[in-house]
């Protein structure tokens, strides 16, 4: 049919150009595809390459394919569709195919392409592990790609590392720690497509600590006590300190205290002072510490006067013990006066009943170990009572920086446990006192007894509150026979009393000759000081202090004021306090004698009555 259809068409344009004679014959059937075309679907990078083929009823060609979406796509004139740029990114893309004859017949059909991303990012350089050292910035870049824009990196370890979610520049938050950390590494793109790696970052500490206070050499006088805060600092800590010389020194491994053990001979000591840190990395130095045993050096002397009387005062840079040596003349014929007690800055010696005279004295101050200063001769002169201000004190001194002024009474005396109040001689101190014009609150105040008489060397306290015109007086006890028995060898009684004084806590500083110890067959750590409260005898927490060659000292807590003995513990006070225990325990209260006599009476009138006849009844 189609064939007949085709030579019918030809004969008619054959008979007429021969006719000469224009005919038009009009194709008005458009192109068909030969297979429909169909929805496409891609991976984000994929190439487009896909084919299509329509057709045309008549003779005629298509000639030509045109699409709507010419930014994205390309198509010839054979069909074949292509998209225009390197790849398509993600997304959906309608598209309108047109197939179009010669004769200008069109036929058109939509599709979608639908272009997806499920493929991962990729690492342009594979994360590797790392090393830096301890204390000093790290950054890292990381970078990575896809064909799909790239969402954030982030990582799992944000205590001690940060990303920056655009860049992917990795760093350490201010001082990481020595140590391995590991990381783990993600970053997305757009698609939520995530890829993710771990890797460890090592900080090192190869550093060695380094001193706050470079240690140097130093020197302090023999018998006293040592103490020196070393500091180091490091940023992964300090592990240990310690020396080489622990014989004569100790230093404290976590704090860095060093002290001398006991009494540190004179000589000079070298000591090699070191410390680790966490990692095992050290540093040391090497210093010098020189024992020397001086004389005590005196200044600020001063010559207090009255019309029968003179106090002579001084002060000492170390403990040191008090002694005049006066008279009138420059021989100083006079008695010594010797205050055994050794006492840091300030002395002072009483001299009584002077005549109105110029007299000449020496001053002799010595250590613990008998290292002597002895200075003079010196001179002041006692007024008459008719002189201008008589009564009043005067003072005089060659070098004065200072000038004191203290009670006429100071002697040594101590009362024996269980012994009455003494028979005292005239111009004899068994007491002092201060007054304070202010005492401030939380501020640590210390009343230096200044007294041979009395083993109380020191009280220092602490006030719960603020006050003025507050004073404190310590003593020997009076009447110690109307105390409590302590089961205890007691050296002294001491009374302590305040005035307009609240006190939060305090300590007491005693002293016991070791010559006491010695003849009471006790040691220094037997020795408390026992505190008398509603009647009962309190043990103080007590520790010793220091010692030298004649006294040992002491420390007691109290937290407040009244009667204090001095003791110490024999084995036989002890079993005599456990006995006493005993026997309190197993003892009967006995029946006084009023009491026998009452039944004795109730007795005798029931025998009667039972006794005596009845009458007879008739």
């Amino acid at each position: 049919m189609v064939n007949k259809q085709k030579r019918i068409i030809g004969l008619f344009f054959f008979l007429a150009l021969l006719m000469n004679v224009g005919v038009f014959a009009q194709d008005t059937t458009p192109p068909f595809f030969n297979e429909t075309p169909t929805n496409i679907a891609l991976e984000v990078g994929q190439a487009l390459n896909y084919d299509v083929n329509a057709s045309d009823d008549t003779d005629l060609v298509v000639d030509n394919f045109f699409i709507n979406d010419t930014t994205n796509f390309q198509i010839n004139s054979t069909g074949f569709l292509t998209n225009k740029s390197s790849y398509l990114v993600v997304g959906t893309y309608w598209l309108n195919i047109t197939a179009n004859d010669s004769s200008n017949n069109q036929n058109s059909t939509i599709i979608n392409i639908s272009v997806t991303d499920t493929t991962a990012p990729t690492w342009n350089e594979t994360p590797i592990n790392n090393t830096f050292e301890c204390g000093t910035r790290f950054m890292y870049d990381i970078n990575a790609s896809d064909l799909s824009p790239l969402g954030s990196y982030s990582i799992n370890d944000t205590t001690r590392f940060d990303i920056d979610a655009t860049t992917g520049v990795l760093t350490n938050n201010s001082v990481t720690p020595a140590g391995a950390w590991w990381l783990n590494l993600t970053i997305n793109d757009s698609s939520n497509n995530q890829h993710s790696i771990a890797f460890n970052i090592t900080v090192r500490d190869t550093t060695p600590p380094r001193w706050n206070e470079t240690p140097d050499n130093d020197t302090f006088e023999y018998g006293e006590s040592y103490y020196w805060d070393v500091n180091a600092s490091d940023l992964s800590g300090i592990a240990v300190y310690f020396i080489n010389d622990t014989t004569r020194f100790t230093i404290s491994g976590t704090t860095g205290v060093l002290t001398n053990n006991s009494i540190t001979t004179e000589g000079t000591w070298w000591i090699n002072v070191s410390m680790n840190d966490t990692q095992g990395v050290g540093h040391s130095v090497i210093i010098n510490i020189t024992v020397v045993d001086t004389t005590p050096n005196v200044s600020g002397r001063a010559a207090s006067t009255s019309t029968s009387s003179a106090t002579i005062s001084w002060t000492t840079d170390q403990h040191a013990n008090s002694s005049v040596d006066y008279g009138l003349d420059t021989t100083l014929s006079g008695t010594p006066i010797v205050d055994e007690a050794y006492v840091t800055s300030t002395h002072s010696i009483y001299i009584p009943d002077l005549a109105p005279l110029t007299y000449y004295y020496n001053i002799t101050t010595c250590d613990p170990y008998a290292n002597c200063n002895v200075t003079g001769p010196f001179s002041f002169t006692i007024p008459t009572a008719t002189n201008p201000g008589g009564g009043s004190s005067s003072s005089s001194s060659d070098d004065a920086e200072t000038e004191a002024v203290v009670a006429e009474t100071e002697t040594s005396y101590v009362i024996e446990e269980g012994a009455p109040a003494p028979e005292l001689p005239p111009n004899t101190a068994i007491d002092a006192s201060q007054t304070w014009d202010t005492i401030e609150e939380s501020t640590e105040t210390v009343f230096s007894v200044l007294r041979p008489s009395v083993p109380v060397s020191s009280v220092a306290f602490t006030a719960s509150k603020s006050s003025s015109g507050s004073s404190m007086k310590v003593s020997l006890a009076g009447d110690t026979t109307l105390l409590p028995k302590l089961s205890a060898k007691v050296y002294s009684y001491v009374e302590i009393s305040k005035t307009n004084l609240d006190v939060a806590s305090s300590k007491i500083t005693f002293e016991v000759p070791k010559s006491w110890l010695s003849s009471n067959g006790v040691s220094a750590s037997s020795v408390a000081m026992y505190r008398l409260v509603d009647g009962k005898w309190i043990k103080l927490e007590t520790r010793i202090l220091n010692e030298n060659r004649d006294v040992v000292f002491f420390e007691a807590k109290t937290p407040g004021f009244s009667i204090f003995a001095i003791a110490a513990e024999t084995e036989s006070t002890k079993e005599q306090a456990a006995s006493a225990a005993e026997q309190t325990q197993s003892e009967k209260k006995p029946i006084s004698a009023l009491t026998w006599t009452i039944i004795s009476i109730i007795a005798i009138v029931i025998l009667y009555v039972l006794m005596k006849p009845k009458k007879r009844k008739y």
